[in-house]
């Protein structure tokens, strides 16, 4: 478990209606290691949302372990998951769930009112990084006064102003243009690179992919196949 950012030991997830049970994972074991970039790819279905939101304590599993920098977190209340979504773990989200009526800038900050730790001095962060991300001069914007590629930079900052150590991203370019596209995933890789932080996510494009440390292949709620990256071989 030493260094495991996340890990997932034969995680089960069963979900039933109306007296009907639906297995949406069937055993996923699953080790992610410190600042490592894992790309989750398969088909609609296959249980890949599912495990995201496992992984990112939104749901809880039917059976398994997981542990989130050491910590298991089936000993932990709905409180205490919550305090390890917001400290340690960003999301990420295709549609990038950002308030419409708020800026820019409170959109960033939002995760840092929810405790009450939107300080001044977070507020300049907030700025920073909304600077870093080449949107200076568009703090006060709303997010349909941005394009997509903005908005999904404001995502982005947003998911980073906790200075998480893990960033889920569930198809973070899924409704970008190429050219955005390419700029987002610039940004998690250096992310991965430079700060060390664990990115996981979920793509239907095989080159994405590529771009990730190691790819890891679901099919009907488990994990059929992992490979390096061919594209991280190649170096």
């Amino acid at each position: 478990m030493e260094g495991a950012a996340i890990l997932a030991n034969n995680i089960k997830k069963t979900y039933t209606s109306k007296k009907i049970e639906y297995v949406a994972l069937k055993g996923v074991t699953l080790n992610v290691k410190q600042g490592e970039f894992v790309a989750i790819l398969g088909a609609s279905g296959c249980g890949k949302t599912t495990l995201m939101n496992i992984l990112g304590t939104l749901d809880r599993q039917t059976t398994g372990e997981l542990f989130i920098d050491g910590v298991d977190t089936s000993t932990l209340d709905d409180n205490e998951l919550c305090t390890i979504r917001n400290q340690k773990i960003g999301f990420i989200f295709q549609s990038y769930n950002l308030v419409n009526y708020l800026s820019a800038l409170d959109n960033v900050l939002i995760p840092l009112m929810i405790c009450n730790a939107d300080t001044p001095e977070k507020m300049n962060d907030a700025k920073n990084l909304l600077t870093k991300l080449g949107l200076e001069g568009k703090f006060q914007k709303k997010p349909l006064e941005l394009s997509g590629g903005e908005q999904q930079r404001v995502a982005i900052a947003r998911a980073l102003i906790n200075s998480p150590s893990i960033i889920l991203a569930d198809e973070p370019t899924g409704n970008l243009d190429s050219k955005t596209s390419d700029t987002v995933l610039e940004i998690l890789t250096n992310m991965a690179k430079q700060s060390k932080i664990t990115i996981i996510m979920v793509t239907h494009d095989p080159d994405i992919a590529k771009l990730a440390d190691r790819e890891i292949h679901m099919k009907d709620g488990l994990i059929i196949k992992e490979s390096k990256s061919s594209i991280k071989k190649s170096k």
